[in-house]
């Protein structure tokens, strides 16, 4: 009979002619615990005893334990406002509850000696004793070492350890270390999957094509990945570099999924700088660096072009393009208007000095 739960307040009722009603009668439990057995009319009621009825708190009485209602308020140190989704959790079982938009939490504990174990996401996990306190308000302290092991998806945040799409993350540390003219030229050898083709070297034309595990698609929405910059569609290449605080690759239909259609050729998620509380920070950053061609290919005189352009018509049986007149007219240089022989490309490329710089301010 031990096991036998009566809530005060509350009857059951039994037929006599069961082997339980004659137990519970003969049992002496529950004279011990406050409670009077009788029989009419062919019928077992147990009830209350009148001391035991009257008392009114939110204990609920188990045979040798007290199930105790609990409630309170998880808020945050750093603002004081109230934390949704923190698990409270029974330590040691796996009954447990989670907070309220608001922060608020109810949960019923099985005895007075329980203990509570508040956890959430880049916050420092607390255990608390209830010790018979039916309101327990707590506060917890972000866990900036826990920030640091946690993945940016689609739909939120979520632990790398706990991940099972393809996700790569590159952060602001790796990412201070690069100069780049262009955002998209971050990723070029940073992260396996993507490739990064840079199909121009002119000033403000360099952007970088991107791809990620290939072509995606061949219809008309395009092979480019679609680019969420803090949580709203754009350009990668809008994006100044040095406001970047992380880049996040998508690269599966697993975690890419909650974009649907538009994630066909993979999602990039960009993370800007914020500011953050205390004393005001100013960091200078420059660049100086010279840009020239690798090699360049050797070219024939113009005359020497004649001569040959000349040949390869005579051998396909036409008729020659310049007249002996012409080619001395190259070899000479009397008429440079006319029939010049410049390097065109030689002196584009070597009229510079090809120096570049860049300088950031940052407060």
């Amino acid at each position: 009979m031990k096991k036998l739960l009566i809530r005060l307040g509350k009857f059951m009722l039994y037929p006599t002619g069961c082997m339980l009603g004659a137990a519970i009668l003969a049992s002496p439990s529950l004279a011990t615990n406050g409670f009077s057995p009788s029989i009419p009319a062919k019928t077992v009621v147990v009830t209350p005893s009148p001391a035991e009825a009257s008392s009114e708190n939110s204990h609920e009485k188990y045979a040798g334990e007290i199930r105790i209602e609990v409630r309170g308020t998880v808020t945050s140190s750093s603002d004081g406002q109230g934390i949704p989704g923190v698990s409270v959790l029974i330590k040691g079982t796996e009954t447990g509850t989670v907070t309220h938009v608001d922060g608020t939490y109810t949960i019923n504990v099985p005895n007075e000696d329980g203990i509570l174990v508040f956890s959430s996401i880049g916050y420092v996990s607390q255990e608390v004793p209830v010790n018979g306190r039916t309101i327990i308000n707590i506060t917890l302290t972000e866990d900036v070492q826990g920030l640091e092991e946690v993945v940016v998806v689609g739909y939120g945040t979520q632990k790398k350890a706990n991940l099972t799409g393809s996700v790569s993350s590159v952060g602001s540390e790796l990412l201070s270390k690069r100069h780049a003219s262009q955002a998209s030229q971050l990723l070029q050898g940073v992260t396996s999957g993507v490739t990064a083709t840079q199909t121009s070297g002119e000033p403000g034309q360099d952007a970088a094509s991107l791809k990620i595990r290939g072509l995606g698609t061949f219809s008309g929405a395009g092979t480019n990945p679609l680019v969420i910059v803090d949580g709203v569609p754009g350009s990668i290449n809008a994006v100044n570099p040095n406001d970047i605080e992380s880049i996040t690759v998508l690269k599966d239909a697993a975690s890419a999924a909650i974009y649907g259609s538009r994630a066909a050729n993979g999602v990039i998620l960009i993370q800007t700088k914020e500011g953050r509380q205390g004393k005001m920070q100013v960091s200078y950053e420059t660049y100086v660096g010279k840009q020239e061609a690798t090699e360049l290919p050797e070219y024939v005189d113009s005359w020497t072009y004649a001569e040959m352009k000349n040949e390869a018509r005579l051998n396909m049986g036409q008729n020659p393009e310049f007249t002996q007149e012409d080619i001395n007219k190259f070899r000479s240089g009397e008429d440079p208007d006319n029939y010049p022989n410049k390097h065109h490309l030689r002196d584009l490329f070597n009229s510079g000095s090809g120096l570049q710089t860049k300088h950031n301010l940052t407060f």
